[in-house]
């Protein structure tokens, strides 16, 4: 039997995600009906990592 996580387990986990990312939690937006994505044009400077990540999760 798989493990599926509910809505409000992903919300909890985006939310602390804001909470660490500080005053760049803009970064992180939620897309009604569809989920989360990173937004690239947020006013915030962004260390680029050398993997990439979706821009929706």
């Amino acid at each position: 039997e798989d493990d599926v996580p509910n809505e409000r387990t992903i919300d909890v986990h985006v939310r602390r995600l804001r909470s660490k990312l500080g005053r760049y939690e803009e970064i992180v937006r939620t897309v009604r009906g569809a989920g989360y994505r990173f937004d690239r044009h947020a006013d915030v400077a962004i260390h680029h990592a050398s993997t990439q990540s979706p821009d929706l999760f």
